[in-house]
């Protein structure tokens, strides 16, 4: 873009690459205004702009205009071109998707939010939106069942409409297929496709925007009601859709860094599980570049998982896991440290309901290169009534110093285990050779005992929180039933934390 060097106005005396560079900062309102301040500032503006997309649909509006299709007597609805797109349309399209470097949802969204948009979904417009909600009172009039919980508002690309870009047959019957999608983004580094609709969008429908300088892909699937059999199958088509697309001779995506697995609200009944695993182990035996890989699904076969990051995953560094069961949590990350001991990033979760054992923190002693751990429950709908009620975590002072010694680099520590933790265990942070590095520290305490032993809460005194003024951001988790913590338990902060710079968060709310 050097060209336009002269085209900046005399009065800003900064080279074009600066101010460049300054607008890489502006936020998107800036850069709207820019674009009506001259052409040169104009052109600039829209680079910046169309670096970052929140979905793909502003690149498909350059193609033309869209209809829109519902079928009676299914929940599907898609959207489709008009007519073929011009190729002035198309030489459009190809300047501005050269552009695009990310298209991901905002970084401010909630990424397990209910209501988050998907990559290739349309928002309804009123008048099709009325219509379709029509269709529904008159579908339910006549004794049809009630499909409005299963009614998509955002109606989803259709099997024509990628027909329409990529040119080629609509069969998905093999290699040929995907061998023929040219891609759409040459230059995207950041992929963030969310599947809202699996029943309405391909599982293929990320597959053309695939490019050689893709660095981080993540594949999100929202699963809805307890019928997840749609879900498990869009999966396991978009894990073999990439699969194929990694392994051909003349594949183009060489710099594939990070890897994500996401289920949007993943606490429905589970289906298909196994089915699903043996599709991401294919797949992952296709990433050996891969260095971060995080899988939110629960996983079921952790024998095969374990050897397929060993034999295909040389330079994983950085994995996030959910457990199916956590009585299988410690066992897990014992053969994980044999296999890759030198992870430095390490996220491990569990469903089921089931406590969690205190004795997983040692089954980590092996990983000497951590530098974030995170072991929690993840949400879940699956509950073993049979077990014994759970019992809190004691962080006792000789097993923070085991933990301490063990990781020397580590800068975060995540604790929000079944049980919850002992509020006591702050008292064993009183060392204060404990943890050199660490920043942030996030924890679930039990706020019963905050609340009902005044004791306990004076427990929390000048001698412990000192020792935390070192951190940088401390977080605290507790039960949403009691509100977060007593008014009396920040005070006592305030009063023995002295001058620092920690940001104190409850349930995700700062407080201090």
């Amino acid at each position: 873009m050097n060209q336009n060097t002269s085209s900046i106005p005399n009065t800003v005396r900064l080279p074009f690459e600066i101010i460049d560079h300054i607008l890489s900062f502006a936020s998107r309102r800036a850069l709207f205004n820019c674009l009506v301040t001259c052409k040169a500032y104009s052109d600039l503006a829209k680079s910046h702009l169309w670096r970052h997309l929140e979905t793909a649909i502003p690149l498909f509006d350059l193609l033309g205009p869209t209809n829109y299709t519902a079928l009676v007597g299914c929940p599907k609805v898609s959207w489709n071109f008009n007519r073929k797109p011009l190729a002035s349309q198309w030489e459009t399209f190809a300047h501005y998707a050269r552009l695009v470097k990310t298209i991901a949802p905002n970084a401010s969204t909630d990424p397990d939010s209910w209501l988050i948009k998907g990559t290739t979904d349309r928002i309804w417009p009123e008048a099709e939106c009325e219509s379709y909600m029509a269709l529904h009172r008159d579908w339910q009039r006549n004794g049809h069942r009630d499909l409005q919980r299963d009614m998509p508002f955002d109606p989803s690309i259709s099997v024509g409409a990628l027909q329409t870009l990529h040119s080629i047959p609509i069969e998905f019957a093999g290699d040929q297929v995907l061998r023929s999608i040219p891609n759409l983004t040459p230059n995207l580094e950041h992929l963030d496709f969310v599947f809202v609709d699996v029943k309405a969008t391909s599982p293929w429908a990320f597959v053309p925007f695939l490019g050689p300088k893709l660095r981080s892909l993540s594949l999100r699937f929202r699963v809805g009601g307890i019928d997840t059999a749609p879900v498990a199958a869009c999966m396991i088509g978009s894990f073999r859709a990439l699969a194929r697309a990694l392994s051909f001779p003349q594949s183009t995506i060489e710099s594939l860094r990070t890897l994500e697995i996401r289920t949007v609200r993943s606490g429905a009944f589970p289906f298909r599980s196994s089915e699903v695993d043996a599709a991401f182990l294919e797949l992952l035996s296709h990433c050996s570049t891969v260095r971060e890989l995080h899988y939110t699904p629960r996983l079921i076969q952790h024998d095969a998982f374990l050897s397929t990051i060993q034999n295909h995953l040389p330079n994983l560094a950085s994995l996030s896991v959910c457990i199916d069961d956590p009585s299988n949590l410690a066992s897990f990350a014992s053969r994980l440290a044999l296999v890759r001991p030198e992870i430095e990033e390490l996220h491990l979760s569990h469903q089921c309901g089931r406590p969690t054992a205190l004795s997983t923190l040692k089954s980590l002693l092996a990983f000497r290169n951590l530098r974030s751990l995170s072991l929690f429950e993840a949400p879940s709908c699956i509950f073993d009534s049979s077990t014994s009620a759970p019992q809190m975590w004691v962080l006792t002072p000789d097993l923070l110093a085991q933990l301490s010694a063990a990781w020397p680099n580590l800068r975060r520590l995540s604790l929000k285990p079944n049980e919850s933790v002992d509020v006591t265990s702050f008292a064993a942070f009183r060392d204060e050779k404990l943890f050199g590095e660490l920043e942030e520290l996030t924890i679930a305490l039990k706020a019963d005992r905050l609340y009902h032993n005044g004791a306990v809460v004076q427990q929390v005194d000048e001698k412990v929180i000192r020792p935390l003024r070192s951190l940088k951001m401390l977080s605290m988790r507790t039960p949403p039933e009691y509100g977060g913590l007593p008014p009396a338990m920040w005070v006592l902060f305030l009063r023995y934390l002295g001058p620092s710079g920690m940001k104190i968060f409850n349930n995700g709310n700062r407080q201090i």
